[in-house]
């Protein structure tokens, strides 16, 4: 308690002293002739402004309290734009609210550690008394405008809603900030680095997000953001931040690191050009705990989550190689081969999984092959190339029945999706238990004539019939949204004549199928058949 008391009367020391020589510094300075304050209050204004200037416009008449459409103050812009924390120290000396809080809930402190690069800035504010584990308020928004603007003139704001969304100044600041050097301003104020928001997100996963985040918005090259995003995760766990904490969804840390391309992030640093002092990303977070095969509510792993979106072998390699497991299951029973399979678009990401022990046949719980999931929504051939290469049974059935060519028939976009499976032996007229063939799938699901074409080029049968009589002409009359699939039938040879275990015509089922009503190919198969 002395130290902390210490450190509190020497940080309230430091700060008057730092406002005395601002003031002594303006009153020998003398006002400004001419200053231009018609932008006070807004990030023009306060992103370039100096203390001088700040000090004349409040001579001029400038209101400290006022607020723009969003809550901000004058001290949330200089706080959030400028790095002078001379600007900052002008406006707490004339008697600006250092705990006013915007209509997003942040406070000045919320403001400087999200965007100003100076940690003299965070100082200038935590020795004006800031508190370093203030919470956002943003759960007060549900209430209403009108009772949200009510409560902030009444002052009720820190003290009554401190907490609610639970992020701090230091959640902000990890998750934003490109300067490390304000996450240890914080830290070394007090801030709590396992802080939970109402999300149960801590700075670690905040710091965790910060990569993709500031790939989106800059210019300047990754590097040096991957080395920021690093240092801002390495100080987090050197201060005691918990590698395998868990939000509200079970994701930890290491979850949301794995989960977007960060390819710099996992390289060693005699592997590009970053410094023995800066560990990977997710090297930094495993080599302090995190589990590499924590699961979240789902059953995803972080391989899971790497196999999903990120595209960069190495991320996939540095996870197995701190020992997770490739075969996991999930909630549904996929492996992170399923996922990968699906949605990555990069087949080294499916190779370096295969490699790593990856079984090409798992099954999930309808019976679906990673290859069914490739064929159903990747449209890179090159990953199904990689799957086959590896051993995947080209004629797997799911639990209904359906091949991966019955995928790729009802939702690929891509013909060559088609051409690879064929050519590697699939069965062009495999029938699922319902008696239904790659062209019934296709003609009755999907719009694409490419598909389509591609099946009928390699000789699918339009003849064939379900259990029910139906042939593909049938199925597309019925469910087809496209009249040119129609028309592409009759040219192949389909005959519109040919009735159903039901008696019907394909014109019959078409009378039901809004999307060919008064079309061509609805008059042509109703005159093909005989009916008009």
């Amino acid at each position: 308690m002395k130290n902390a008391a210490f450190r509190t009367s020497r940080r309230y020391r430091r700060f008057w002293l730092t406002l005395a020589a601002c003031l002594a510094f303006l009153l020998a300075a003398g006002p400004a002739i001419g200053v231009d304050c018609e932008t006070w209050n807004t990030k023009e204004f306060f992103k370039t402004t100096t203390a001088q200037k700040v000090a004349d416009c409040l001579r001029a008449g400038a209101a400290l309290d006022v607020r723009d459409e969003h809550g901000l103050t004058p001290l949330h812009w200089a706080a959030w734009k400028n790095e002078n924390p001379a600007v900052v120290a002008a406006l707490l000396e004339a008697g600006a609210d250092l705990n006013a809080w915007a209509d997003n809930g942040l406070t000045s402190l919320h403001w400087a550690a999200t965007g100003n690069n100076n940690p003299a800035v965070i100082t200038t504010l935590l020795d004006a008394g800031a508190d370093p584990n203030v919470g956002i308020l943003e759960d007060r928004r549900s209430l209403g405008p009108a009772i949200a603007v009510l409560l902030r003139d009444a002052g009720l704001g820190t003290n009554v809603w401190a907490g609610s969304k639970g992020r701090t100044p230091l959640h902000t600041a990890a998750r934003s900030n490109k300067n490390p050097a304000v996450i240890t301003t914080l830290l070394d104020a007090g801030a709590d680095p396992n802080a939970r928001s109402a999300d149960g997100e801590t700075p670690l996963h905040m710091a965790a997000w910060s990569v993709v985040l500031f790939m989106q918005r800059d210019e300047d090259g990754v590097a040096p953001l991957y080395a920021a995003a690093r240092s801002k995760i390495t100080a987090l766990l050197d201060a005691g931040a918990d590698p395998n904490v868990r939000n509200k969804e079970g994701d930890t840390p290491l979850h949301t690191a794995a989960l977007f391309e960060n390819n710099e992030g996992v390289r060693y640093a005699n592997e590009g050009n970053l410094s023995n002092n800066n560990p990977a990303v997710i090297t930094a977070l495993l080599d302090a705990g995190a589990n590499p095969n924590a699961r979240n509510k789902d059953g995803h792993t972080p391989l899971h989550e790497a196999a999903w979106t990120n595209r960069s072998p190495p991320v996939i390699t540095a996870l197995f190689n701190a020992g997770a497991d490739p075969n996991a299951r999930d909630e549904h029973n996929r492996t992170p081969l399923h996922t990968a399979a699906g949605s990555n678009e990069n087949p080294a990401v499916i190779t370096a999984l295969l490699d790593a022990g990856a079984n090409p046949n798992a099954r999930d719980d309808n019976g679906l092959i990673p290859l069914h999931k490739a064929t159903m929504s990747n449209e890179d051939p090159a990953v199904i190339a990689a799957l086959l290469e590896a051993g995947a049974n080209l004629n797997a059935r799911t639990d209904s029945g359906l091949t991966p060519l019955h995928m790729a028939a009802m939702f690929s976009e891509n013909p060559a999706v088609i051409t690879v499976l064929l050519n590697a032996g699939a069965n062009l007229n495999a029938r699922t238990d319902s008696g239904l063939t790659p062209l019934h799938v296709a003609v009755g699901k999907n719009k694409s004539l490419a598909i389509i074409g591609a099946l009928l080029n390699a000789g699918a049968n339009l003849n064939a019939r379900t259990e029910d009589g139906g042939t593909p002409l049938h199925m597309a009359a019925m469910f087809s949204e496209n009249p040119a699939v129609i028309t592409a039938l009759l040219d192949a040879g389909a005959d519109p004549a040919a009735r159903d275990f039901k008696g019907w015509f394909p014109w019959d089922w078409a009378e039901g199928n809004e999307a060919l009503k008064g079309t061509a190919a609805y008059r042509r198969l109703a005159v093909d058949a005989g009916r008009r």
